[in-house]
């Protein structure tokens, strides 16, 4: 078997694993299914808790961040349920985005201090990674926006799962409509928020006037993720926040901290920063 032909690493998700392999253009398209599915198999016997395993066939795309997966090996069950930090959450890892990458970082947020009866708004919630380990370790109420209908199923399910139907609450919107002036939810929640996830590293300054709209004048603290280009992703991520910043009634008032989390690609990075703003 080539040896560049064997992937670095894979991601688990539950039952599942997602494999990532290199392109190849010295073998024949037969050979090369041989190979992965025999890699996959093998992932299978090395780890007894994989019933399925998928490649990756396309890059991450379109408003709900979603690739393409091809199933090398095993059941073509793209449901599973996932355990992390102590929370499970069910998902489908065809028609919800969700990544095991970010395991630590939610771990850390989950473990920040925060205050008891904080309102929280996790503005792009996936299946809710985010807001229900928060929930699980302190006195909160989360409100959980996904625009993809599947994603807020899993979403709805997840939160039932993990017993916090009384303190995560789950739409299924645009978070732009909250900005809307008859949007009676936005209304209900402007200027309440005290701290704000914004994990749309794509775009997710261009979501900064609903944050704005949202967090508390007296100060809250932003969770901002971007994807930034190496060799000074953090900088720039800081510069570009500080930015966006200007063109709302907001200053700065403390960086908390910044972090790489992971590289992206070989000209970037994912970087996290959390923020406190206060009203200028």
């Amino acid at each position: 078997m080539p040896s560049n032909l064997i992937p670095n690493s894979y991601d688990t998700i539950g039952s599942i694993a997602i494999v990532e392999f290199p392109h190849l253009t010295n073998l024949s398209n037969k050979e090369i299914l041989v190979y992965k599915r025999t890699i996959a198999q093998a992932i299978t016997i090395v780890n007894k808790s994989i019933d399925s395993v998928y490649e990756k066939a396309s890059q991450i795309k379109g408003e709900f961040r979603l690739r393409k997966l091809q199933l090398l090996y095993g059941d073509d069950n793209p449901e599973t349920i996932h355990r992390e930090n102590y929370s499970v959450f069910k998902v489908n890892v065809k028609t919800a985005y969700f990544t095991p990458r970010l395991v630590n970082e939610r771990r850390r947020i989950a473990n920040s201090p925060i205050n008891k009866g904080e309102l929280i708004i996790d503005m792009f919630a996936g299946v809710g990674p985010f807001s229900i380990q928060i929930a699980k370790k302190h006195d909160v109420r989360g409100y959980a926006f996904d625009i993809n209908l599947d994603a807020y199923k899993y979403l709805k399910e997840n939160i039932f799962l993990n017993k916090l139907e009384s303190m995560v609450f789950p739409f299924n919107i645009d978070i732009k409509e909250l900005l809307e002036y008859d949007n009676q939810l936005g209304n209900s929640l402007k200027g309440k928020a005290d701290r704000i996830i914004m994990n749309l590293p794509e775009k997710s300054l261009e979501f900064l006037d609903v944050a704005c709209f949202l967090i508390n004048e007296s100060g809250g603290i932003i969770h901002n993720y971007q994807f930034c280009p190496k060799p000074n992703p953090a900088k720039i991520a800081v510069e570009r926040f500080t930015k966006a910043l200007t063109h709302y009634k907001y200053q700065i008032e403390d960086i908390i901290h910044v972090n790489t989390v992971k590289s992206y690609s070989p000209t970037s990075d994912l970087v996290s920063l959390d923020i406190k703003i206060i009203s200028s």
